[in-house]
């Protein structure tokens, strides 16, 4: 009877180490199991995207060392340390979301754009480094960091096209005397190069006419930029994209104040000039070639200027003689404003009216004009040198 006893004893005790290793063994595969689950989730591209961004401080061999060095160095222009501030502020207090671009993707790259609360934030592109297969069953992907974008929250996406290592380059053009910012720091734009104007484009050659200064920028980030004029206003920026590539040029519209009006204003009539060219333009002048003399005198224009050259080909132009038939015409609306005196020898000013020309068989048609007056001295006198066109303005 005890041999019996001492045998299922034996047996319990068997038993009971067997259930032991077995419960031990399943806990093991268990968490192995989670564990490669969890390693495989986390190596999802946007997952890893995500973490990258989670972990980004300053410390961050990854992320965090790239932004340093790239996105907010001390060198940078503007204020690297409030846009390293703020990234960091929406980074941590926003959700994060990252979505696949397919325009940049290709290969074993993977660029993702991720945005806070919805908006663009950065744009982070990685890089499969190894690969290694768990479970028999799970293809678990290494990445490496290849770039980070920081993006401009205003916008759906970068105004340029990415380059490959994440960059975006352009040129701004603007008057020497203008001021550049970036996300509303003031740009050093001191070590510039000379760069025509754009509105002073038609007539740069001519001395007195100023020149500008180009920045050339690459930036691993898209700045908000803003041009402020002499006097503080903010002015409009015109974005070239041509073979020279992605130039933005600042509208040259200087501020004005009384002083400066009174000087311009000794340069000559400039509502009745460019009401005689008004009716240069419907054929209104009379005399030689359409009245092209008495034009040119009575506008002031520049001998040998494109202006001068654009109004001969206009009145030994076919299309001269086919201006609608008319039996009268007459200005109104007129004004004259925003006189500018850019230094002794170069001024204009602003001359806008509507010409409504009675067309036979038609009616009154209305012709509006809204031009800024180009003028340089040369030789002690004043002439017309171009205009620009402010309509949309």
């Amino acid at each position: 009877m005890a041999k019996t006893k001492r045998k299922k004893s034996l047996f319990g005790k068997i038993y009971f180490a067997y259930l032991i290793f077995i419960i031990a063994a399943l806990a093991l595969l268990f968490f192995h199991v989670r564990s490669v689950m969890v390693e495989f989730e986390e190596s999802q591209p946007d997952n890893y995207v995500i973490a990258l961004l989670n972990h980004a401080g300053k410390g961050d061999k990854a992320l965090g060392a790239y932004l340093q060095d790239n996105c907010f160095a001390a060198t940078d222009y503007g204020d690297p340390a409030e846009r390293m501030n703020s990234f960091y502020n929406t980074d941590a207090h926003s959700k994060l979301e990252a979505k696949k671009n397919l325009s940049y993707s290709e290969g074993d790259v993977f660029v993702y754009d991720v945005t806070a609360d919805e908006k663009p934030f950065v744009t982070v592109a990685i890089e499969k480094s190894g690969e290694k297969r768990m479970l028999g069953i799970f293809n678990v992907s290494s990445y490496k960091l290849k770039y980070a974008f920081v993006r401009n929250p205003e916008i759906p996406k970068p105004s340029f096209k990415l380059s490959d290592e994440g960059t975006v380059s352009f040129s701004i053009v603007l008057p020497d005397d203008f001021t550049l910012k970036f996300n509303g720091a003031v740009v050093d734009t001191s070590a510039g190069t000379e760069g025509i104007i754009e509105d002073f484009a038609a007539f740069s050659s001519y001395g007195p006419v100023p020149k500008g200064t180009r920045m050339d920028f690459t930036l691993h980030y898209d700045p908000i930029i803003t041009v402020e004029n002499n006097v503080g206003e903010e002015v409009r920026l015109n974005l070239d994209v041509s073979s020279e590539g992605n130039i933005y040029y600042a509208a040259a519209d200087y501020g004005s104040d009384d002083a400066q009006k009174a000087a311009v204003t000794q340069v000559g009539d400039f509502l009745s000039m460019y009401k005689l060219w008004a009716r240069f333009m419907t054929d209104d002048v009379g005399g030689y070639y359409h009245g092209y003399y008495d034009v040119k005198e009575g506008c002031k224009i520049m001998p040998g200027s494109t202006l001068e050259d654009q109004a001969w080909a206009w009145a030994t132009s076919i299309d001269i003689t086919f201006v609608s038939d008319h039996y009268g015409y007459y200005f109104q609306n007129e004004n004259v404003d925003n006189y500018i005196l850019y230094n002794d020898d170069f001024c204009s000013a602003d001359v806008s009216f509507d010409e409504v020309i009675s067309v036979a068989g038609v009616g009154d048609r209305t012709i509006g004009y809204n031009n800024r007056m180009f003028f340089v001295r040369q030789d002690g006198e004043w002439y017309w040198v171009g205009q620009l066109d402010l309509t949309g303005r």
